[in-house]
């Protein structure tokens, strides 16, 4: 036993001294391996550490920082290595790959993401280095800074803008310093920090470029809550006519899909355009964006006049090739517009396919079940085995059968009938009543509702079609809330814009995933049992689209709302096209 012990021993320290032989040979062949995956490096640098090789371990680490790229989710594996490094390893060892990390930030081997994390991470591990007296006068700094770039002494920078957000003065007589601080911050992408920076900056001046600054880096880290601090306190914002902050407002509202404020900022813009050709293009490039073509193709024939006033069309010589650019300008945008148009009536094309198709299987299922029976019960008859009991069983079965394809046809009646009746009604009220109709249903079901905003918005048409919208989409909202735990509401904001009406309507659902945005209006499309009598066949929201067309409106899912589902509805004064 004793003699087993001992080769056992003798093979474990062979076992080991190969291993050691193996990454010694690897840490100097690591440059070479540059295709290891992320993982591997790791769990290598993982391996080398519980060896006890700590500054081994450190090297592949930072080696594995140069690898990650934007993947910063990864850069916590290198964070909590150097927490045990730093604990394990001497205070030269630490030194060393410290002075390593320096070298490659400076050589520019990390990418900006890591680069900030490296510099909130190891910012006055050693503080001869970090913590030093970074206040400089304002007349130097971007001479110093120039001279750090200069020099390949970017960590230097870096550190110094940490030290100026967390350590200097921050008043008003260093509101232009710190300023420039900010547009340096946002070049080196430190947008957290220039963010905490231009904070200070607005408690004491408020110009427009500051605030601008904010919205822009809100909109780049792709978080506005600092902004949405700025708006609460600020209400007024909007009214602020300068296109500096109009341009940054028409992302925020974008972004949180506020309608009614983005189409008043897109107004002030256009004001602002009456004479200026860079305002005109960046607002022509808005409305693409939205999908307001006619608006954009409107605003291009602005832009060519503009353009014409500015003197190009000054030289003979040059009219002509600008003669031929005006002409593909405008062909260009005529091509939009049809495809627009065109996609618009592939759409509606698409759709009636599929709900033929939908309508010939819901219809066909009844008749098939229908004739089944029919033919069941002439062979009992022919073998002599019907009973009065069969007869009846049959046409209870013909009966609901006939029920279901009534059902089904009911559904169709809002957008098929010719017996619609033309009146100008106050749509806000008939918005009420459908609620009020629902009432029973919707207290049975435990949720709340409120219709809130304008009182009065007069459309003509048929009200009953209207009334229709609203019950489809109650009944949509009803069967979204019905599974949901805790709280259920729904809520109707109605609001006023330009003539038109922007009906708000949410519920505080689970929302529409994002895989279904698109097949919601879709006719036959559901997530419901299609059994159930309560409108599972996927005609509602279908129904409510093409009542919509009817009176020149449109229908959205509004992808910015979190808090459950939010259809954004925009219906022109005047109404019905079938009035």
């Amino acid at each position: 036993m004793h003699k087993l012990f001992l080769e056992g021993r003798i093979m474990e320290n062979k076992r080991q001294s190969i291993k050691s032989e193996v990454s010694d040979q690897t840490i100097e062949m690591i440059d070479v391996f540059k295709n290891l995956s992320v993982s591997s490096y790791m769990m290598f640098g993982e391996y080398l550490f519980l060896q006890g090789k700590f500054t081994d371990a450190a090297k592949i680490y930072v080696q594995f920082l140069t690898q990650i790229k934007d993947k910063v989710h990864h850069f916590k594996a290198f964070a909590d290595f150097w927490k045990k490094f730093s604990e394990h390893a001497d205070k030269d060892e630490v030194r060393k790959i410290y002075d390593e990390i320096v070298n490659r930030f400076n050589n520019d081997e990390f990418s900006a993401s890591v680069k900030r994390e490296i510099l909130f991470l190891l910012y006055n591990v050693f503080p001869d280095e970090t913590g030093k007296d970074f206040l400089i006068e304002h007349s130097r700094i971007s001479q110093w800074i120039k001279q750090k770039d200069k020099d390949k002494k970017t960590w230097d920078v870096y550190c110094m803008l940490l030290w100026q957000e967390k350590h200097a003065v921050h008043s008003r007589e260093s509101v232009q310093k710190d300023k420039y601080l900010v547009s340096v911050m946002e070049k080196y992408e430190l947008y957290a920090l220039a963010i905490k920076m231009i904070e200070h900056v607005l408690r004491y001046d408020k110009d427009e470029v500051a605030v601008r600054t904010l919205f822009r880096l809100c909109r780049k880290v792709n978080d506005y809550s600092k902004a949405d601090i700025y708006v609460a306190e600020h209400p007024d914002i909007e009214k602020r006519t300068g296109f500096n902050i109009q341009y940054e407002l028409v992302y925020y509202y974008l972004e949180k899909g506020d309608e009614t404020r983005l189409m008043r900022t897109l107004k002030n813009i256009k004001a602002n355009a009456e004479s200026s050709l860079p305002i005109s293009r960046t607002l022509q490039n808005f409305y693409v964006k939205i999908g307001m073509i006619d608006e954009a193709v409107a605003m291009r024939g602005h832009i060519s006049r503009l353009e014409q006033r500015a003197g190009r069309l000054g030289a003979d010589k040059k009219v002509k090739g600008l003669e031929e650019e005006r002409e593909t300008d405008d062909f260009f945008w005529d091509t939009i517009k049809d495809m627009v148009s065109e996609q618009e009536h592939n759409r509606q094309l698409i759709a009636i396919k599929e709900m033929l198709k939908g309508f010939s299987h819901e219809l066909g299922q009844p008749i098939t079940n229908i004739r089944y029976g029919i033919q069941l019960y002439q062979m009992k008859m022919e073998c002599g085995l019907d009973t009065r009991e069969n007869l009846s069983e049959l046409l209870n079965n013909i009966l609901g059968q006939t029920i279901r394809v009534k059902r089904l046809l009911t559904r169709f009646a809002p957008i098929v009938s010719s017996k619609s009746v033309n009146t100008q009604f106050n749509c806000i009220e008939h918005i009420k009543n459908a609620f009020s109709d629902m009432r029973a249903w919707l207290e049975s079901a435990g949720i709340k509702y409120k219709v809130e905003g304008i009182e009065s918005f007069i459309l003509y048409g048929d009200s009953v079609q209207f009334e229709q919208v609203i019950y489809n989409l109650i009944s949509n909202a009803v069967d979204e809330l019905k599974e949901k735990e805790g709280k259920r509401s729904i809520n109707v904001i109605c609001k006023e814009h330009e003539g038109n009406l922007v009906l708000h309507f949410r519920d505080n659902g689970k929302g529409v995933p994002e895989d279904n945005l698109n097949k919601i209006f879709t006719p036959f499309f559901s997530t419901k049992d299609k059994e159930r009598s309560d409108g599972g066949e996927g005609l509602g929201l279908y129904i409510v689209w093409n009542i919509l067309k009817m009176y020149k409106g449109k229908i959205r899912v509004n992808q910015a709302y979190k808090d459950g589902a939010e259809f954004l509805i925009q219906i022109p004064a005047g109404g019905n096209d079938n009035a």
